[in-house]
């Protein structure tokens, strides 16, 4: 059945090649696709006749091996018939483009008073159909490469099949040698079906190469149709490669590459679109959104937008640009937002703020600038005034961020400065059981320093400079020294030299924990007042002592001092505070020369440092930032 089907394979291919010969002898024009056709045609029905001739005669002699061998010269027949077909597409590629070369030269005699006369319009065709023929080179010499590797690759496994074949070949006929006449059967048949397994693997392998092959012929195929398209397009506009040879052309050719390829960092955009920009930047894009981002991009993609409208020199733009920008800020601070919306935003804010110093035309921002960021300041604008306005925007924000930290803070802080006892929780520890969650096992102080880490990484994640950190960090130190110190003065029963102890060791984990984030000693200079109490509960209360207290509270009022004597509670190791020794110290506070709010006992709460912003320069060129569809908007701005 297999004969036959080839053979009715072979009659029905050899009528077709007769047929499509017979239709193109009768043609006018025999032209080169056709050629290269037939050629095909032949091509594909000699290598039928062969396979037929060879299957018939391996039937015949019932030798696999043999069949084999021929399969594998068949493989190299058809791995030759490629690269000639191959050398023809390339001689026919190059016929049509000296066809095309012929018909230009032709056309550039005899129809000189059709040209084009926007010199701008023929400039841009050209340079389109350049880079896109450069681009089908490109993509049609990487196939080719990729041809070649795929030809190597085929025969090197041929060769290792070959080989393969040739030693199993020889484990078979010298097993059959030493085995003679009591051959076993059954290892014979084995090591047949060995062979045939492989033989279908070989297959498998060849089929599967075979298909990427055509894949990337017929990749090919489709960039060559492209390439005619673009070419006759080109040609309907009376442009053609010999423009190449003009010398007007060719250095008009190089400018306008270059301005096409390089940016000027500068975002255009319509004014009717300025509300859907800002929309888009400000209240659509969320946080788990811009943590994936280029820290701070939507500040520069504002001020680029902010150097199109000193481009264009219209001074009604940026105003309407940057009054909208700080509305929709502080619309957004103003309502319920979460800490990294707010944190987010005071990073843009700031960045912002330093973009318009940096290309503000400044000079004392300008010297660690590059040329080509000096190239880039603006022209027409002063920003001072609107640089004010974005800086009182920032305190602002600042302000509302931190009061929504401390407000997160405050359920943690006497828990974990003023109850938490490590020695008694050191007890305690051995009778706990095992069922207690990890989030029940942690101390008071860790469940405090594991909110401040959520707040750092808040704070790291979008950008902010370490200084800004530092200062946040700083602020939410005084707030929970303020917060326990007056919740000290409040309850007297806890003024006992126990305390003292607990106050030293609570918070000496913050210090370990900021000390872990690499952050300087002043954000823990805040925490002064409380280490003096600390140490003022664990000293000596005698006569003779007085000077050693006045030296321990110098960041202590009056008040607080004799507050934290008259409500002190001793213990059975200590002696009771005698009255002469309270009034002798309240002498010598009231003699000092510094007092400190001596009317009061309490510490300010809601006292928030303003924010000092400071200037860092900006490595990033604006002409290298590039919009990501996270953005969404395209459509809306266009890189200049």
């Amino acid at each position: 059945m297999r004969m036959r089907k080839l053979f009715e394979e072979e009659k029905s291919k050899s009528e077709q090649l007769r047929k499509e010969l017979a239709r193109l002898k009768k043609s006018s024009t025999f032209s080169t696709e056709d050629s290269i056709r037939a050629s095909e045609l032949e091509v594909e029905n000699e290598k039928l006749r062969q396979d037929y001739n060879l299957l018939r005669n391996s039937i015949k002699r019932g030798v696999e091996s043999r069949e084999m061998d021929a399969q594998y010269g068949a493989l190299q027949e058809e791995l030759k018939r490629r690269r000639e077909e191959c050398i023809s597409l390339k001689a026919v590629l190059a016929q049509q483009s000296q066809s095309l070369r012929s018909l230009g030269q032709t056309a550039n005699g005899a129809e000189t008073s059709l040209r084009i006369h926007d010199e701008g319009e023929l400039m841009e065709a050209f340079q389109a159909q350049k880079l896109v023929n450069r681009q089908l080179e490109s993509e049609l010499r990487a196939i080719t490469d990729a041809n070649n590797e795929t030809l190597v690759e085929n025969n090197r496994i041929i060769d290792g099949l070959r080989t393969e074949n040739g030693e199993l070949q020889a484990i078979l006929q010298q097993h059959v040698e030493q085995v003679g006449a009591e051959v076993d059967l059954e290892t014979v048949r084995q090591n047949e079906q060995y062979l045939r397994h492989e033989l279908k693997k070989s297959t498998a392998a060849y089929v599967e190469l075979q298909e990427q092959l055509n894949e990337l012929l017929a990749k090919n195929n489709e960039l060559l149709k492209k390439n005619n398209i673009l070419s006759n397009r080109l040609r309907d506009h009376g442009l053609n490669d010999s423009i190449l040879m003009n010398d007007e052309f060719h250095s008009m050719v190089a400018v306008v590459k270059k301005q096409t390829q390089s940016s000027q960092g500068i975002l255009k955009y319509r004014q009717e679109d300025e509300s859907k920009i800002m929309q888009r930047l400000v209240t659509d894009l969320k946080p788990r959104v811009a943590v994936t981002l280029a820290p701070s991009l939507p500040a520069y993609v504002v001020f680029m937008c902010i150097r199109y409208t000193d481009l264009v020199n219209m001074d009604q733009l940026v105003r309407s640009l940057l009054t909208r920008f700080v509305q929709m800020i502080k619309r957004l601070y103003r309502g319920a937002n979460s800490v990294e919306v707010r944190v987010m935003w005071l990073a843009n804010t700031l960045t912002l703020h330093n973009l318009m110093k940096q290309f503000g035309g400044y000079k004392d921002y300008m010297k660690y600038n590059t040329d080509v960021q000096n190239a880039q300041q603006l022209k027409n604008f002063d920003l001072a005034e609107y640089r004010q306005v974005i800086h009182e925007t920032i305190i602002s924000m600042h302000s509302v961020l931190i009061r929504q930290v401390q407000d997160s803070l405050k359920q943690y802080i006497v828990p974990a400065i003023l109850h938490h006892d490590e020695t008694a929780r050191g007890k305690s520890r051995r009778t706990m059981s095992l069922d207690i969650s990890p989030e029940q096992g942690r101390s008071e102080p860790e469940l405090l320093v594991q909110q401040l880490g959520c707040v750092y990484n808040h704070l790291s994640s979008f950008g902010l400079e370490g200084c800004y950190i530092e200062q946040i960090f700083k602020q939410l130190m005084h707030y929970i020294c303020a917060v326990s110190v007056n919740n000290l003065m409040l309850r007297g029963d806890l003024c006992m030299w126990k305390t003292g102890m607990k106050l030293r060791y609570n918070m000496g984990c913050l210090d370990d924990w900021v000390r872990k984030m690499k952050m300087g000693p002043d954000v823990m200079k805040p925490f002064l007042p409380l280490n003096q109490i600390s140490s003022i509960l664990q000293a000596r209360k005698t006569e003779e002592d007085v000077h050693t207290l006045l030296e321990l509270s110098t960041a202590l009022s009056t008040a607080q001092v004799l507050k934290i004597i008259k409500s002190y509670k001793t213990d059975d190791c200590e002696n009771q505070i005698r009255p002469a020794f309270i009034e002798k110290l309240t002498q010598q506070l009231n003699l000092r020369s510094e007092q400190r709010e001596s009317d009061t006992y309490m510490m300010d709460e809601e006292l928030v440092s303003p924010l000092v912003v400071l200037f860092k320069y900006s490595e990033i060129n604006l002409e290298e930032i590039d919009l990501p569809p996270e953005l969404n908007l395209e459509g809306l701005v266009t890189k200049i």
